[in-house]
This record gives structure tokens, C-alpha cells and sequence, in this order.
């Protein structure tokens, strides 16, 4: 994994000893002595990680991290501090600041590569949903932030009950709004859990053989419905290894034990606020993924879903060996609609229309409104004589519905013609094969308005 890291150390040896051993990564790395430099640096070449001393000479670690999360442009740039001594206070004074994590001196050389590592993965998926986020805020689709948060539902993993329990006890103490739960790492992939799935896995591996339990990570990474929760680990100070695998395996979090119950309640509530952040773009995202492939006013598909989906079912339709149909829909005289009681009225008949060809249509059935008052309507696996069968139905359901006028008691009879296409078995090897299906049936539907409209024409390739 590449990454630019900026290396901030009044003491030149210190910052040659980290430029040794992140090296042997391949990292780019620049260098700073002081704060004042470090933010210059930060400003202008927004490196992908930041590592600092505790002291520096104009000023301590807590003061450059507070400083970074001051400005726009350097807020999101992790910082790993490294302090001469494990003293709970300047930790803590340095993670409040904004610091993501604080590694003391000696480090131990695979663990302070595997969180590299980890706060790289963390910057590169942060910097992806913020793309997203603008991207979504910029098309429209982002949607009011819910003010309610649930409590945190947490699964302990651990082996052995009593352990369970006095850990279960202990992070209950926290007092940080969790809900928990404990399960063997032997039941914890099972679906047997009730209600909504963990939003935290807090993995207490066994100290004496840690590696077993901690293969457990990559099952719940790999696993749709835990995937997207977060993963934290229990180990003591001293597991260096493991925690270092823990890392590279995916696990967001190593907490020490024993507990440091500020620096739990500040490291599961941080990690808890990053995936409720995840989520609700995740939820954004596929909002904004609707929004665009459906027509607003009538939550039919657009032309720009159909245009695709229709190739889709074409090549399914080859694979299979069956064939599909096309139908175009055209409502009559629909603009005298418009002239004659206004649009408002107009979009009423046009959401009914979409009513009655969800009612008439299979689960299968892919339904698209492509025009002002055209629609779309592709039945796979069907045969021609069904299809003839399905688009009569249709407009008869259509001409039998009426249209009630907002506010007014009386109604507007409307009627439809419809054009039908039959894509044959090995349609999908022709150039342009959904093109020529869709003129064909829309040279079908100019047929049935000529015809005296309300009425069903079949296109000259299909009949």
C-alpha cells in the first residue's frame, strides 16, 4: 500500500529511525521539525498520514492535532502520535484532540506498520464516502439526517463464560449507551442472532492461542450481513503480533486490557460515529442510485434504467433459449388532457396510468415510463400469443379505469395504444438488437393510432 506521510519530530534521529523502518513499505515520506512547519506541509501537500512526537518545540502533539481538525482542509488527515512514555494523560489529552491513535516508545516494528496500514485503509475509505456524499449532495439525492441514534448493539466474542461475564460487566460500566450481547466465537456466524444484526463485533480472542480466534475477522469481513459492521479487539498490551494481524485482518479497533474506561468509552464511541456516518451514506447512496433510475412522477423506471435493462434481458433471454416481449404504450389524445384541465391534472392520470400497469404486471416484468406520455412495458420468457394477450389486458384495464379529478366529482375516461414486439431466441447476436425491438414496436404503436386508436397492432417481425 502506498501513502504520503509526513514524519513530524523536533529530534533528527528519531525521524530517521521511522523513515528506516517505513522504508521497507515503500511509503513517501517529507519531514518536519516543528508545528509550525508540520501545518505549512500539511496545507499545501495534504499527505495521507501524519506522524508526530508528543513535544515539540512549538508546541505539544495535542496542539498541532487540535489545530489540523481546525481547518477544512486538514481535518481528515490522520494523526499517530508517538509518545515517550504509556502516561494515560497526555493519551488521552493527545485522542481527544483529534489524534486517531498513540503508540509509545519502544514500538514494536510489525504493529506500528499494521496500523499504518490500518489508518491508511481508514483515510482511503473516508476520502471514498466523502466523494460519494459530495457527488450525491450535488445531484439532489441526499436525504435529512435522522436526530435519533439508537443505542450501539455490540457482540462479545469469547471463549469461556466466565470470562464473558466479567468483560460483559466491565464494558456495561462504560456507561456508553451499548447494548450487549456475548456468544462463543463458535455461535458468533451463526444466523441465530434476533432482531437487527451487531453494528459492533468486540472480539476478546483466547490470550494463550489468540491467532484461532482471530481468523474469525476475515469470516465476519467476508460475510454480507457483518461485513459492514465494525470490528474491535481485546488484547493485553503485550500481544503485539496479534494485534498487528488483528489490524491487517480488518479489525478497526485493539483495545488494551485491562480496560482504561475513558479511553474505551472515547475509542468505541469514535469507531461507533464512523460507521453511523458509513451507513447513512450507504442509505444515501442507494437512495440517490432509486432516484436515478426512476421517474419521479410516477416511480416507474426511467428511459436510462429501461435503455439497459432491456439488453439485460435480451442476452438472459439467449442464455435461456426463450424469447420476450416489447410493448409500447401511448396514452390518446393525452395533450387535450393537458389543454383542457391543466397539467396537475394530467400528472394525476399519468401516476393512475402507472397504477393499473403495476396491477396487470408479473414480478418479472420490467415497467418504464420513457416519454411525457409513452410507456414501456418488457415481459421476459413469453411467447407472442401471450404478449397479444397481456397488452389487450392492459388496455382494457386502462379504458375500464377512469380518472377521478382532484377536488371534482367528476372523472376523465382515458385510453391507451399499444404497440407489441417479440424478441426472438437469438436476438441478442444482432447488431443493436433492443433498438431494432424498440422501433419495431413503436413502428407497431404508430400502426394502432392510425388503426382508430385503443387498440393492440403487433409488429410486422413478431406477427
Amino acid at each position: 500500500m502506498t501513502g504520503n506521510i509526513l514524519i513530524v519530530d523536533a529530534l533528527v534521529t528519531n525521524r530517521i529511525i521511522l523513515r528506516v523502518k517505513l522504508g521497507v513499505a515503500c511509503y513517501a515520506m517529507t519531514q518536519a521539525e516543528t508545528m509550525a512547519q508540520a501545518l505549512d506541509i500539511a496545507r499545501n501537500d495534504q499527505p495521507d498520514l501524519i506522524i508526530t512526537g508528543m513535544s515539540l518545540p512549538d508546541g505539544p502533539a495535542c496542539a498541532l492535532c487540535a489545530r489540523l481538525q481546525a481547518d477544512p482542509l486538514c481535518r481528515d488527515i490522520p494523526v499517530l502520535v508517538i509518545a515517550p512514555s504509556n502516561d494515560s494523560g497526555p493519551r488521552m489529552q493527545a485522542l481527544h484532540a483529534g489524534a486517531a491513535e498513540v503508540m509509545t516508545r519502544p514500538m514494536d516494528e510489525g504493529l506500528l506498520l499494521a496500523r499504518i496500514r490500518s489508518l491508511l485503509r481508514a483515510r482511503s475509505s473516508a476520502e471514498d464516502r466523502r466523494l460519494h456524499d459530495a457527488a450525491t449532495r450535488t445531484l439532489g439525492f441526499c436525504e435529512p439526517e435522522h436526530r435519533y441514534i439508537a443505542p450501539a448493539r455490540v457482540l462479545l466474542i469469547t471463549s469461556g463464560d466466565d470470562h464473558g461475564r466479567m468483560l460483559k460487566h466491565r464494558l456495561t460500566s462504560l456507561r456508553a449507551g451499548l447494548r450487549i450481547e456475548t456468544a462463543p466465537p463458535a455461535e458468533a456466524l451463526r444466523p441465530t442472532i434476533a432482531g437487527p444484526q451487531p453494528d459492533l463485533y468486540l472480539l476478546a480472542p483466547n490470550p494463550d492461542a489468540p491467532d484461532a480466534d482471530l481468523r474469525l475477522i476475515a469470516d465476519l469481513r467476508a460475510r454480507p450481513d457483518s461485513r459492514n459492521a465494525t470490528i474491535c479487539v481485546l488484547l493485553p498490551a503485550h500481544h503485539c503480533t496479534a494485534a498487528a494481524m488483528a489490524l491487517d485482518l480488518g479489525a478497526a479497533e485493539v483495545l488494551t486490557t485491562p480496560l482504561d474506561s475513558d479511553e474505551a468509552v472515547l475509542r468505541l464511541s469514535r469507531q461507533l460515529e464512523r460507521k453511523r456516518q458509513a451507513d447513512r451514506l450507504r442509505q444515501s447512496t442507494q437512495s440517490g442510485l432509486t432516484m436515478a433510475m426512476t421517474d419521479p412522477l410516477t416511480g416507474l423506471h426511467n428511459r436510462r434504467y429501461a435503455d439497459q435493462e432491456i439488453r439485460q434481458i435480451a442476452k438472459a433471454a439467449y442464455i435461456a433459449g426463450s424469447n420476450f416481449a416489447v410493448m409500447l404504450l401511448d396514452l390518446d389524445r393525452f395533450k387535450l388532457v393537458n389543454d383542457t384541465y391543466g397539467h396537475a391534472v394530467g400528472d394525476h392520470v399519468l401516476t393512475s396510468v402507472a397504477h393499473v400497469m403495476r396491477s396487470g404486471a408479473r414480478p418479472q416484468d420490467l415497467l418504464a415510463r420513457i416519454g411525457g406520455e409513452e410507456f414501456l412495458m418488457v415481459l421476459p420468457d413469453t411467447t407472442l400469443q401471450a404478449a397479444h394477450h397481456a397488452a389487450d389486458r392492459l388496455r382494457r384495464a386502462i379504458a375500464s379505469t377512469p380518472v377521478p379529478l382532484p377536488g371534482r366529482s367528476d372523472q376523465i375516461g382515458i385510453t391507451a395504444s399499444v404497440g407489441v414486439a417479440l424478441g426472438h431466441v437469438h436476438i441478442w447476436t444482432e447488431r443493436q438488437p433492443t433498438q431494432r425491438l424498440i422501433d419495431d414496436a413503436d413502428r407497431a404503436l404508430r400502426g394502432a393510432k392510425r388503426q382508430g386508436r385503443n387498440c393492440v397492432m403487433i409488429g410486422h417481425s413478431a406477427a
